[in-house]
């Protein structure tokens, strides 16, 4: 740096280009013990617009008194303001009518989270009240996933049914989608069947999710919605999967994450979705890490009649996958269960494969605490414990309202209740039942408000119900409002936040010559991703120190949770901390006794930040380029995949820019 002059100097800020001028001070800065600081701002105007904070870069010339140093640069972006989320996992339950409306038609709902939701469940059964009602009606049974994406993709799978009450045919049929997150079937219809609703997620943010009608309802349906979020999660994925041709092990690997629990969801045929099936049978599954599953099965053939109107149903543990047959519905068509975790996936194990290619969609995630389990219903009103080693946040609870089945062999009726909890001080569910081989068809429905477990008999009558009534330290306990007569099987998915464990700095050391954890900053940084990705969750700084010796290599990427390929979930506590403990003291050190991070690299930065929560000590990074062409920078703080609020810390950083002919670079941006 020349004193006396004025130095233009170029910097990329999260959105645009800003230029500032640095006056230097005179030769007497050496013995002033004033700093030179200079202070550039840019309006509050961002992607939360008006009203968002101003970005500020202060920089700082620092001179101890034993050895000059470089210039301290703390840049930092507010954007947004203070991140209002906590660590954990929270859970919301809500429920809405669909309404009537034409295709384009919104609902907006308030999630009620401090943040954005990941994970959105969402179940029908086919009726409309807002209060709790049952009794005989054709039932619209449904299930569906969507999730938000680390890059805020929304992506959605379900399934949506129907079968008639009162009819000599049922046309049940089903179908099984893609681009939705509830969808109905027509009434009466017969072949070829089609949707009679379709309800997709337009867009979620940290206040409200908003709905779309694609397709207009028929009616007005009640539908229930569970909202989970919160930084404890790591890793989500939701895609549409097919199973072999034969039986034995398949292997899902193509995760890169070994999950904490799996649902799977399908109906029963081979098509890619969306699709549209005859028969209304489908299934859901879970299986946690520990290998703790079930899955429960259910529908009814499209031909009804006393002699062929069969209505099955099939609810097993230690199975994750059950497809019921066509037509038939018995016995079932594939099965499946989880055996073994993998570092990047799971092993299935198809104990059966009738049809080959089924297609199913699986909901993986990792981060947060996950407990699958199964209960029996009681016969009496009193409260019962559940141990799931942690304090539930949420349950989801299924049920086929019968004692567990024997293996491969299905049942007589369709019956099915889905419900959801909050804490224990929401419980809600939707409950259908069919009546096996009768003409004209039995059929009925019910929505409850108050409780997670409600059963119908065949006239739509409510035989038991029951809630969460409490939560302890290592689980929770439930409670019938209604007792049952006899005692039935119960699939449960508890899940709840991860109490943080004791704060620390986690420290990995680079040494280029041999002798550390890394020889490369860039192996040190990718390599702890498989660790340490979640630094929130793990209340972790993770620090690398680097030591003398040149980093040759090309350019180094810091990844944040929401790029393109996530990387670390970091926040203003739990940051990414680059130490070079044997650093340069003001001048460039190239030849090895300090540690340098030597970049080649003609279209790349040297060092992108794109993690919103980075701090650097005592770098310097070399840029050996060949051309001046691409405008590349030392440091760069990359603008895709970044969410506000940011801070970056650099103190005491230099940059070195020269051509491969050894001639120093004119400019440096």
């Amino acid at each position: 740096m020349s004193l006396g002059k004025e130095i233009p100097i170029r910097f990329k800020t999260l959105l645009q280009v800003a230029s500032v001028t640095v006056v230097s001070l005179p030769p007497v800065l050496s013995q002033n013990p004033l700093p030179l600081q200079v202070v550039f701002s840019r309006p509050a105007q961002g992607p939360t617009g008006p009203g968002a904070q101003a970005s500020t870069t202060v920089f700082r010339q620092v001179r101890p008194p034993e050895t000059p140093k470089a210039f301290e640069v703390i840049q930092v972006k507010p954007y947004g303001g203070p991140s209002l989320a906590p660590p954990g996992l929270a859970v919301t339950v809500r429920s809405i009518n669909t309404g009537v409306g034409i295709a384009g038609t919104t609902i907006t709902v308030p999630h009620g989270l401090l943040i954005a939701p990941s994970i959105i469940f969402a179940s029908i059964s086919g009726r409309t009240g807002t209060v709790d009602a049952n009794g005989r009606q054709g039932y619209r049974k449904g299930f569906g996933i969507g999730i938000v994406t680390p890059q805020f993709n929304i992506v959605r799978r379900c399934f949506g049914t129907h079968s008639d009450d009162v009819v000599g045919l049922t046309q049940a049929d089903a179908t099984f989608r893609n681009d939705s997150i509830i969808a109905v079937m027509a009434p009466l219809s017969t072949s070829p069947d089609t949707t009679s609703g379709i309800l997709d997620i337009q867009s979620v943010d940290d206040t409200n999710v908003v709905f779309v009608v694609t397709e207009q309802f028929d009616a007005s349906y009640r539908v229930h919605l569970q909202f989970i979020g919160g930084t404890d999660i790591t890793y989500i994925s939701l895609s549409t999967r097919s199973g072999p041709t034969t039986t034995g092990d398949q292997d899902i690997t193509d995760l890169g994450f070994t999950p904490d629990i799996m649902f799977f969801i399908g109906g029963h045929l081979s098509q890619a979705p969306p699709d549209i099936q005859n028969d209304s049978s489908i299934f859901m599954g879970v299986c946690d890490n520990q290998l703790n599953q079930w899955t429960a099965a259910s529908g009814t053939n499209d031909e009804g009649g006393a002699l062929s109107g069969r209505a099955r149903s099939y609810m097993k543990d230690g199975e994750s996958i059950c497809i019921l047959a066509p037509t038939t519905l018995s016995p079932p068509d594939c099965r499946a269960s989880v055996t073994q975790m993998l570092p990047t996936g799971f092993r299935l194990n198809w104990a059966k494969v009738t049809h080959s290619a089924r297609r199913f969609a699986l909901l993986a995630v990792q981060g947060g605490n996950w407990k699958v389990g199964n209960l029996l219903t009681q016969l009496d009103t009193t409260e019962h414990p559940i141990v799931t080693g942690f304090v539930p946040d949420g349950t989801l609870m299924v049920s086929q309202c019968k004692p567990v089945s024997v293996t491969d062999t299905v049942d007589v009726d369709d019956l099915w209740t889905c419900g959801f909890s909050q804490d224990s001080t929401v419980n809600v569910a939707q409950s259908i039942s069919e009546k096996d081989l009768v003409s004209p068809t039995v059929v009925s429905t019910g929505v409850f408000h108050n409780d997670c477990y409600a059963s119908l008999d065949n006239a739509g009558n409510v035989v038991a119900r029951f809630g969460v009534s409490s939560r302890q330290s290592n689980g929770f306990s439930y409670k019938h409002s209604l007792a049952d007569v006899a005692q039935n099987f119960v699939g449960y998915v508890a899940f709840g936040h991860i109490v943080p464990p004791t704060f620390s700095t986690v420290i990995k050391t680079v040494k280029p010559n041999g002798g550390g954890d890394y020889t490369s900053l860039n192996a040190a940084v990718q390599g702890e991703l498989a660790n340490h990705k979640n630094l929130i969750s793990q209340n972790i700084i993770l620090e690398f120190d680097c030591y003398a010796g040149k980093d040759v290599g090309g350019s180094l990427v810091i990844p944040g949770w929401h790029n393109t390929v996530s990387g670390y979930r970091v926040d203003k506590d739990h940051y990414i901390y680059i130490n070079v403990v044997e650093g340069h003291a003001g001048l460039p050190v190239t030849d090895g006794s300090k540690y340098l991070l030597d970049v080649v690299d003609d279209i790349n930065n040297g060092l992108l930040i794109s993690a919103e929560y980075v701090r650097f000590k005592q770098c310097q990074v070399r840029m050996t380029c060949t051309s001046l062409a691409s405008v590349i920078a030392a440091y760069r703080m990359g603008a895709a995949g970044m969410v506000a609020p940011t801070y970056w810390e650099f103190v005491n950083c230099l940059a070195i820019g020269q051509l491969a002919s050894s001639h120093h670079l004119q400019r440096l941006t």
